[in-house]
């Protein structure tokens, strides 16, 4: 039985198909010249939108490009529990008092981040939640643990976002931070 393609046309065919990838790129703003105020990790949060994938198509091909959300990011805000967000007006009345408690500590640790808007999102520490710890969770318990703060912790986590979120109490989905370092941090004197 004789191939229906040649490897001549199947490597034309793969030549094509990154063309149409880097035009794509290019069209995007990811692929060029920068100068050197410009990261690609700038244009990387302004240009591409918050899906997992971006689907190239032409009258020949179409494939699916996977976008990497697993850039290594730094994130600073408050320590709170999943609960608590959903209760307190302001993030950083959440207290240790409350953050030990096993209820609390069962809903998973976050961190809940100001945004441009003035109000603050909710991330999830990685990790199965209280009482079967694990990763990010663990890190957050010791830091809840350690602190001499009875308030207003403020902290600081690097770390990259996960393509998977989790569902709260609340039925909302929340994005996951899977945790590489997480620190006490001073709070913004505004709060």
């Amino acid at each position: 039985m004789k191939n229906f393609f040649s490897i001549k046309s199947i490597a034309y065919l793969g030549i094509l198909l990154l063309i149409l990838v880097l035009m794509s790129l290019y069209s995007l703003g990811l692929l060029g010249a920068k100068t050197s105020d410009e990261s690609i990790g700038d244009s990387l949060g302004s240009a591409l939108p918050t899906t997992e994938s971006i689907t190239i198509s032409s009258t020949v091909e179409s494939a699916t490009v996977p976008v990497d959300k697993e850039v290594l990011q730094n994130f600073s805000g408050y320590f709170i529990d999943q609960d608590c967000f959903i209760a307190y007006e302001n993030p950083w009345e959440d207290n240790k008092d409350c953050l030990l408690m096993e209820s609390c500590a069962a809903s998973g640790y976050g961190i809940a981040i100001k945004k441009n808007d003035g109000n603050y999102q909710f991330y999830y520490f990685d990790g199965n939640f209280a009482p079967n710890k694990s990763a990010g969770q663990i890190e957050a318990a010791k830091l809840i643990n350690d602190t001499t703060k009875t308030d207003h912790i403020y902290i600081e986590v690097t770390g990259t976002l996960s393509k998977s979120s989790k569902i709260g109490t609340d039925a909302k989905s929340y994005e996951v931070i899977n945790v590489s370092t997480m620190a006490q941090a001073s709070a913004p004197p505004a709060e």
